[in-house]
């Protein structure tokens, strides 16, 4: 399997980076950035292990949601030959806001 990252996921990795060098420092940034991705990297080879989502699950596509620090999660999905990394959820914003981004996906 391979990644394939949306434009969604892009965009909020760099708001959860940002946030973390704004309020803890570019060592910080560092940190988080490698704990994402490496977490991620997992995906590749046990795409199954995180559970579903069914808030934000439809016909087409069984969203999952991989925690990845206390304040981090990764939201994706997987068919047989990719995990497609959709967005990278910073839990302290509601379930509700994920939803809209989602729900026409």
């Amino acid at each position: 399997m391979k990644l394939k990252w949306s434009q969604h996921a892009y965009e909020s990795l760099t708001d959860v980076l940002d946030y973390s060098y704004e309020n803890f420092g570019y060592l910080q940034q560092l940190t988080m950035e490698e704990i994402i991705m490496s977490s991620i990297d997992k995906l590749v080879d046990f795409p199954n292990m995180c559970p579903v989502i069914p808030e934000i699950s439809n016909n087409v596509r069984e969203y999952r949601k991989l925690v990845v620090t206390r304040e981090i999660s990764v939201i994706y999905w997987y068919d047989e030959e990719f995990v497609y990394v959709s967005f990278i959820w910073d839990i302290r914003r509601s379930l509700h806001h994920i939803y809209y981004i989602f729900k026409n996906d």
